[in-house]
């Protein structure tokens, strides 16, 4: 497997703190492209988060669907009982799924690193003089 192409946009620098340095697609093998790749800031420094989605459960009066967390319903405003769910490594709920991930610790470092030397040629690119 080779990536292709990177696409990279960095995010607006007066974000609120702790939102995505940049968001990027990664095109494998001139064949298939992930969207929504983010490059997030974390103590440790920037490291990607691949592609989610919120955990949702339903309502049980209209069974519409709504984030595990909310309090009522969106569609008939039905107080809603908090769902357990299963808890991460750390014990929090896990409330947002991958809709895409590397199989082997191997494939995530691989495309980790090269996302992360595309963001910082970007950065480098939008900082030098012209």
């Amino acid at each position: 497997m080779r990536i292709t192409e990177i696409r990279m946009a960095l995010a607006d620098p007066n974000e609120e703190k702790g939102g995505p340095l940049a968001y990027c697609s990664v095109t494998f093998d001139d064949a298939l492209v992930v969207h929504d790749i983010k490059i997030i800031n974390t103590p440790r420094g920037p490291m990607i988060a691949m592609p989610s989605r919120k955990m949702q459960g339903r309502c049980s009066k209209c069974s519409t669907k709504n984030h595990l967390r909310a309090r009522f319903c969106n569609q008939c405003g039905q107080e809603l009982r908090l769902i357990s769910t299963e808890a991460d490594g750390q014990g929090s709920p896990l409330l947002y799924a991958d809709v895409v991930h590397p199989v082997t610790v191997e494939t995530r470092a691989f495309i980790s690193s090269e996302i992360l030397k595309k963001y910082e040629e970007t950065k480098a690119n939008l900082t030098r003089p012209r």
